[in-house]
């Protein structure tokens, strides 16, 4: 909620969160782009008035920016005006609620446009056979974390996970096999990472895991736990006749010794490749 009046921003958090929902309040509106990124909200209520910059402003910024551009509006004003209403419906906001405003009404209005929105959007940034986020969600959530790395002073490091020799594995036993293989490495990696952690998939058989709050050192450990159990799986051919093992290469890079996202995802993957390189099966750090 975006809100000059901090009683009433801490009133609606109440409301929402009695209700089950997890809500945050934001009483400068220049801080609103910083906040998203940081909460990653299913919604946004904007009041129309605000003594820096009014609604109607906010939201066509949030609207021309691109990690707000589907992320629901909700005017909470005491406005009547049907012309401005029709002039907020125009910029892209998707519903006007009245103050003052009864609870319940709120809270179903809030919790149906978020559950249906957080819906819509597993469907897009979601990978159809792992679930894990896809390519241009994982590069969201990164400029996310390292917003929210900077403003904490935190370190993150950022992993890249290659199948070795994934292409031979899929001529020789087929991509079925090659499916399940996939899906052992990241059921391994569910497993093995924080749920503060995310996890993605970044290309047929690459796989990115976005750590908050942690050094390379303490980065490798957790993947080189990764590495040696991935390693002892048994996996069946396709054909049923014969097992075989699978390994995986991995890139370890971090932040603040590079701050941009490009810089990040370039400097793991060189990693991932010099521990191809080296032999495979191995882990490296940027």
């Amino acid at each position: 909620m975006v809100d000059d009046d901090e009683l009433f921003t801490n009133l609606i958090s109440v409301v929402l969160e009695d209700a089950g929902l997890h809500a945050k309040g934001i009483n400068d509106p220049t801080q609103v782009i910083a906040n998203v990124f940081e909460f990653n909200p299913d919604l946004v209520i904007l009041d129309m008035y605000m003594p820096e910059v009014n609604g109607m402003e906010l939201a066509q910024v949030l609207r021309q920016h691109e990690s707000c551009s589907d992320i629901p509006l909700l005017f909470l004003s005491a406005e009547t005006d049907p012309e401005i209403r029709a002039a907020a419906l125009n910029i892209g906001v998707d519903d006007f609620l009245t103050k003052p405003f009864d609870p319940k009404y709120l809270v179903s209005a809030v919790a149906n446009r978020a559950y249906r929105a957080r819906a819509l959007s597993a469907k897009i940034i979601r990978d159809s056979l792992t679930q894990l986020l896809v390519h241009d969600e994982i590069r969201r959530q990164l400029e996310a974390q390292i917003s929210a790395a900077d403003r904490h002073k935190m370190e993150l490091s950022y992993v890249l996970l290659d199948l070795d020799n994934f292409k031979e594995i899929n001529d020789t036993h087929g991509h079925l096999t090659g499916d399940q293989v996939i899906m052992s490495l990241v059921g391994l990696l569910r497993r093995s990472f924080r749920r503060s952690d995310i996890l993605g998939r970044y290309g047929g058989d690459e796989f990115v895991v976005i750590m908050q709050d942690t050094s390379p050192s303490d980065a490798a450990i957790v993947l080189e736990r990764v590495r040696n159990e991935f390693s002892h799986i048994q996996h069946k051919s396709e054909s049923g006749e014969g097992f075989f093992f699978a390994t995986i290469s991995v890139g370890i890079s971090n932040y603040p010794n590079y701050t941009e996202p490009e810089e990040l995802q370039s400097s793991a993957d060189q990693a991932m490749y010099a521990a191809k390189k080296s032999g495979r099966n191995k882990i490296s750090l940027a």
